[in-house]
């Protein structure tokens, strides 16, 4: 029996693998991130995944208001200015790596980073 589209975006071990997807983006960015959020996360892990798999399935998920991240920005000596940016909530962004897995199933364009991660591991 194959599994349909919504299926497999549910499924558990997919969406484990977005999270450790996830948490090697926070490692590799030079980005601020909320390392509290991440931790808390990660204590709660499996009941944080089942409450996105629930929410999505019963389309009751929302999405968190986007933070502003200032960052400073080089500049002349004396001038301070920083660049606009915004940090996304944890949960936000497990959701979105697990959607990113199939594009096809979510209705969304595959950037070309995440070819060579997709050879090495696909998802169920």
């Amino acid at each position: 029996m194959s599994l349909g589209a919504m299926d497999r975006l549910l499924l558990k071990q997919n969406l484990v693998w977005a999270w450790r997807k996830a948490v090697h983006l926070y490692r590799v960015t030079d980005g601020l991130q909320n390392q509290e959020e991440v931790a808390a996360f990660d204590l709660d892990l499996e009941r944080n995944l089942d409450r996105i798999a629930r929410d999505i399935k019963s389309e009751a998920y929302k999405l968190a208001p986007l933070r502003l991240l200032p960052q400073p920005k080089s500049s002349d000596p004396g001038v301070v200015r920083s660049r606009q940016s915004f940090e996304v909530s944890v949960r936000d962004q497990v959701t979105w790596m697990r959607a990113r897995l199939e594009p096809e199933d979510a209705g969304i364009g595959r950037g070309r980073r995440l070819e060579a991660g997709r050879k090495q591991h696909r998802p169920a």
